[in-house]
């Protein structure tokens, strides 16, 4: 019999290393894209819909490193993977295999169903970073692999393995801007038995959920996942803008408004008091989307699904996903080659549940008979796409980049569609796409030189000016044109605004081996995040494969690359401040009168009070006018500038008046002045 191959976008282009098992979950977390992958699925295992782990984080970022309470991290994603199903000789369930809810049947345990021999990062902890490696793979690379268990001991009456041995390996570029957007997936399942698996399907189930930050901010009674998901599925469709583009079996979710809530419009996440200027956030502005991009034709010589549908679930308690209400192997076995027969589920995008229910989407592919030797492959991609976090944080007047739900909308849909458009090229290219120039760590430090004046310095080095692309040859591969700086007054995930642009080899910024920008633009107390990114100028063609259409050229032209600003940024916010100084005399405090807001951007420090030109170490006692102290601050962190979140010892906030402070250096020297507070 000829082999079977159903791919997910994620195979290896050259031989793995010796099977190894790191631990149970592997993170990729460079680039705009974070996701964790337990030993057979994506994302922790289910539990009623709790976001858990990292899972389709788009932007993605470590909460823990922002001490405000900005909603959480952006999980568009509760799990997701594939379900197996075959019939024996009689027309009977052989089993059923979920590598996509719990996957519990997976594990290195001895008594487990199915022995994970392998689960690691193919590059090492570090990845093929920058292609350092391997210039003809992806930056990441995560194998995984599990086989039947002969010592497994069947948990209740009934219960089977199916004689198979499986394989799951994932890909993603996290350092190109370009193609940091979506995760290459592919699972290989080959009959170790002695007999045929008939009909066999292999089913997508994936709970979307868009997303959990925009869920904690607008729906904090409603039990955990998100209910306002829209879904679409396209056999064929184009891309706006970009013509000779053509993206085929693609599902499609994003958060829309919630019919249940009168008077106001959840649309993408919609949060009018959050964003920098606390004037309005897209708090899941992003499309998610699944991308089948090769699955080998079936029995019947199909590369369709054999059904797409969505299943609500209740909205209280959800253990057995699409699967509820269904006994025994066959009748599960009944949804994998037909998911509408799972319990109320549609295939319509206009169901009476959308956008009010928890869903799980299901894409089924099959029948397929597996004779022993045999395998079949799924192969797909996890996709994200949206507009820019500037435009998600617009002020809606204009001046800040998209001004409508639907023009965010409408740029969100063709963004995923592009980006799935571009995990197509990779797959089809074996995973060899047009990559940009590498960038070099950044390091900020406090500016020194001029007394009073408030700067950050940022500083890299020049490792890679000489780097060759290799692409191409001779001085074509020398096609780094410069740097850019860019820097973010919010969150480590934006807005971001563009501070320098540095060309290669630039006499004013390049001292010795290190590039120097001083950012004269910060405002005093307020902490920034910096991302530093390299580019080329575009390539007139690309010799890997002269034939190969780019999606966003149509032609052979690579357009200019830049890398991704997201897996190059500063984890921590640097605080702009000033050097300490001895003169009290020159002690100020910020804003005085404070009225409303102190005017930082950051989240949490909107009631920050500011005590400027202090010593450090010097000490800040703060009174009512009748002689209450209300809060002793000790300051001792190098710097110039403390601050007052107008909290007592006890830890209430102070009320509307007039206080006194008191600065003492060790040496016993002192400062008093008084600061008013209105709110």
């Amino acid at each position: 019999m000829r082999r079977l191959s159903v791919l997910v976008l994620f195979a290896l282009a050259a031989p793995l290393a010796a099977a190894q098992v790191d631990g149970p979950i592997v993170y990729l977390k460079r680039g705009q894209l974070w996701s964790s992958y337990t030993y057979a699925k994506t994302g922790a295992p289910f539990n009623n819909w709790r976001r858990i782990n990292f899972a389709m984080d788009w932007p993605g970022y470590d909460p823990e490193f922002v001490t405000a309470d900005v909603g959480g991290p952006a999980s568009y994603l509760l799990s997701g993977g594939v379900y197996f199903s075959s019939l024996d000789s009689r027309g009977k369930a052989n089993a059923l295999d979920d590598f996509a809810i719990y996957a519990s049947s997976t594990s290195t345990e001895p008594g487990a169903k199915y022995l994970v021999t392998e689960h690691r990062k193919v590059y090492g902890e570090r990845g093929n970073v920058w292609l350092a490696t391997n210039p003809n793979d992806a930056e990441e690379v995560v194998a995984s692999s599990w086989r039947i268990n002969p010592g497994w001991v069947p948990q209740f009456t009934g219960d089977r393995q199916h004689p198979i041995r499986a394989r799951r390996t994932i890909r993603q570029w996290g350092g190109s801007g370009r193609d940091e957007n979506y995760m290459l997936i592919e699972y290989t399942i080959k009959n170790t038995g002695d007999s045929t698996l008939f009909d066999a399907y292999a089913m997508l189930t994936y709970a979307f959920g868009a997303n959990s930050r925009a869920q904690s901010v607008l729906f904090p009674t409603l039990t955990e996942g998100p209910r306002n998901n829209q879904f679409f599925y396209f056999p064929q469709v184009g891309v706006s803008g970009f013509p000779g583009n053509t993206v085929t079996r693609a599902l499609v979710t994003y958060g829309d408004d919630y019919p249940e809530t009168a008077g106001r419009d959840e649309a993408l996440g919609f949060a009018p008091a959050f964003g920098p200027r606390g004037t309005g956030e897209f708090l899941a502005p992003g499309y998610a989307a699944l991308k089948v991009v090769d699955v080998t034709p079936n029995k019947a010589g199909r590369v369709t699904p054999a059904g797409v549908a969505w299943v609500p679930v209740d909205p209280q308690q959800d253990q057995q996903g699409p699967f509820v209400g269904l006994t025994g192997f066959d009748q599960q076995y009944g949804v994998l080659k037909n998911p509408l027969t799972a319990r109320n589920a549609s295939g319509s995008p206009s169901a009476s549940f959308m956008k009010r229910s928890r869903t799980w989407s299901l894409m089924s592919f099959g029948p397929y008979d597996i004779a022993p030797g045999d395998s079949i492959r799924v192969a797909y991609a996890e996709v994200m796409g949206g507009v820019s976090y500037n435009q998600a944080t617009t002020t809606g007047d204009g001046s800040n980049g998209t001004t409508s739900v639907q023009g965010v909308k409408a740029a969100g849909l063709q963004q995923v569609l592009l980006n799935a458009a571009r995990a197509q090229f990779a797959y089809d290219r074996r995973y060899n796409v047009p990559d940009p120039p590498p960038a070099p760590p950044v390091e900020v430090s406090l500016f020194g030189e001029e007394v009073g004046t408030i700067a950050n310095v940022v500083t890299w080095p020049n490792t890679y000016d000489a780097h060759a692309d290799a692409d191409y040859t001779g001085a074509e591969a020398l096609d780094l044109a410069g740097y850019r700086l860019y820097r973010s007054s919010y969150l480590p995930i934006g807005p971001w605004d563009l501070v320098a642009d540095v060309p290669k080899g630039d006499a004013a910024t390049l001292r010795g081996s290190t590039y120097t920008f001083v950012d004269r633009t910060v405002q005093q107390g307020n902490a920034y995040y910096y991302a530093l990114t390299a580019y080329d100028a575009g390539h007139a063609a690309w010799p890997v494969n002269p034939t190969a259409r780019l999606p966003e050229t149509n032609s052979n032209r690579v357009p200019p690359l830049e890398s991704s600003l997201y897996a190059n940024r500063t984890p921590l916010a640097f605080k702009a401040t000033i050097p300490p100084t001895d003169a009290l005399a020159d002690v100020l405090v910020v804003p005085n009168p404070f009225v409303a807001s102190s005017g930082l951007t950051n989240p949490g420090v909107q009631d920050q009070i500011q005590f400027v030109n202090i010593p450090s170490p010097c000490t800040i006692r703060i009174y009512t006018m009748r002689g209450t102290l209300v809060q002793k601050i000790e300051h001792d962190d190098g710097s110039g500038i403390a601050f007052w979140n107008q909290e007592t010892a006890s830890g209430q906030f102070v009320e509307s008046g007039v206080y006194v402070y008191h600065v003492e250096t060790p040496g016993g020297a002192t400062k008093v002045g008084k600061l008013a507070i209105v709110r």
